[in-house]
């Protein structure tokens, strides 16, 4: 958490080490310890090089996570606070601090994201996958059958495994001649499987 103290128009940071790669998780908190800002809108900056960020502070000090953004490379960030008052929708006062350094420290992730996926999002990806090569098999089993099953009755042919492209005989002939064939010879009939014009029954 980045802590601030504002006592009139000085800024003191009291923050605990501050790494890069944090995304929508670092809280900021500021108390204003004078009355000089009370009725203020009142906002942090930060800014590094073309790097700024600019955060409304709510009434009562506290910036969530993922209210504030402040997703900080590594490196030095100036720091400050101004208040404004308003008036018919125009400044009528304003209140500055002078700014303050905060120091961003090098992670091992990567600078900015992404970052390594969760186990969660691992497992979905994964899940995914399986599926979409599932479904190409399941089709190019089904177009390899149907052509085979609308061949004339008497005809065999061949499959191959696909772990280890061992042949699997198929066929798609008649029950009759089917029958004739002993379980030992590991022939896969079709018969059945298809109705007319390939289409499953």
């Amino acid at each position: 958490m980045i802590v601030g103290f504002v006592r009139g128009q000085r800024l003191r940071l009291l923050t605990p080490p501050v790494a890069a790669g944090t995304f929508d998780a670092l809280p900021a908190r500021f108390v204003f310890e004078t009355g000089e800002w009370a009725g203020l809108s009142k906002y942090a900056h930060f800014m590094k090089g073309e790097d700024r960020i600019d955060v409304p502070i709510p009434e009562n000090g506290e910036i969530g996570p993922s209210e504030g953004h402040i997703n900080l490379s590594a490196g030095e960030w100036t720091v400050w606070v101004h208040g404004d008052a308003f008036e018919n929708g125009v400044t009528a006062a304003r209140m500055t601090t002078a700014a303050a350094t905060l120091v961003v420290r090098e992670t091992g992730a990567e600078d900015p994201l992404p970052l390594p996926p969760t186990y969660g999002e691992q497992v979905l990806a994964l899940a995914a996958s399986v599926k979409e090569e599932t479904e190409e098999l399941l089709s190019c089993y089904r177009e390899f059958f149907t052509a085979l099953a609308a061949k004339a009755e008497g005809s065999a042919g061949v499959i191959f495994n696909r772990r280890d492209l061992s042949p699997l005989p198929v066929w798609a002939g008649s029950e009759e001649d089917f029958a004739s064939l002993t379980p030992s010879d590991g022939w896969i009939c079709l018969v059945g499987l298809f109705g007319e014009g390939g289409e499953e029954a």
